[in-house]
């Protein structure tokens, strides 16, 4: 199984960059997680889009889902027999939908079939895919990944919880997000050293960090998760690919 990062951005992106997107690969086929701005145009170095097997979107913040706007364009000119399986939080039809024109609801109705996102286990292509609902301003699912022996578990935007630390029990890579220099009264995301304490709780192999604030990359995020977490660490960056 491999894991390719198209963006990694926590709200913006600088240049080079791309908000939050990811694409699972393993005996081909693939999915992908998320779709923020930027991170369509790196889908096509490594496959056609269109050959997905779904995209899901953790949550309907509009870093993890801008290009599903492109993403839906591409298909109906180039792809037009291909309608894309999208799991979603459940009022995502609607509301991705609203800023469109009539014409361009038509368009996303057609080539997008929207599946709402329920807790508990699904199978996507040959993939054992589980979802956790999350702490955060809005419904945002944590993603374990399963094929074969290996998993990978994506924390999607969340404050620290008991629920996320089971998820990810004995992954092979825990993608965490890592938004947060340090910790900010109701904000609901984690810092890198809570990230580092999560792969520890939860004994994971190997923590990549994501989702970090643009200007906090260089500063001393992989040192204070690695405060917590005695395991490999690395900051994912866009177009980086991790085996599994």
């Amino acid at each position: 199984m491999k894991l390719i990062i198209l963006g990694s951005s926590a709200s913006y992106a600088l240049p080079g960059e791309a908000t939050a997107g990811y694409l699972i690969q393993s005996k081909g086929q693939s999915i992908a997680i998320d779709m923020g701005s930027g991170s369509l145009s790196n889908l096509f170095r490594f496959q056609d889009p269109a050959d997905l097997e779904a995209l899901i979107l953790s949550h309907l913040h509009a870093d993890h889902f801008a290009d599903i706007y492109p993403f839906r364009l591409y298909l109906n000119f180039e792809r037009p027999q291909k309608k894309m399986t999208v799991y979603a939080p459940k009022e995502a039809p609607e509301q991705l939908s609203s800023v469109l024109s009539e014409r361009g609801k038509e368009i996303f109705k057609r080539k997008l079939n929207f599946k709402g996102i329920k807790e508990g286990v699904h199978r996507i292509g040959n993939f054992k895919v589980t979802f956790a609902n999350m702490v955060h301003d809005i419904d945002s699912f944590a993603i374990k990944v399963e094929m074969g022996s290996k998993s990978l578990v994506y924390t999607s935007d969340t404050a620290y919880n008991d629920k996320l630390a089971k998820l990810a029990e004995g992954a092979d890579l825990l993608l965490a997000e890592a938004t947060l220099n340090v910790k900010v009264k109701d904000v609901r995301h984690m810092t890198a050293y809570e990230a580092g304490q999560l792969a520890k709780d939860a004994g994971v192999k190997k923590l990549v960090l994501t989702h970090v604030w643009p200007t906090f990359k260089d500063k001393n995020t992989k040192a204070e998760a690695a405060s917590k977490f005695s395991g490999k660490i690395e900051i994912a960056v866009a177009n980086k690919v991790f085996n599994i």
